[in-house]
């Protein structure tokens, strides 16, 4: 079995997010704590902090 990096983002929590490439879908692709994130609307080495 192989490990599992355990991480949870909080649901209406805050993050900084930079965003590092472009989804097929048109979405930015960035990760959060490891965790990739899809972010609609962002362009590649932009920046967001969700609130």
């Amino acid at each position: 079995m192989k490990n599992k990096i355990k991480a949870a983002l909080q649901l209406n929590g805050c993050y900084e997010v930079q965003i590092e490439k472009m989804a097929h879908e048109g979405q930015g692709i960035g990760k959060i704590d490891g965790i990739t994130v899809f972010v609609e609307g962002a362009v590649p080495t932009e920046k967001f902090l969700n609130a």
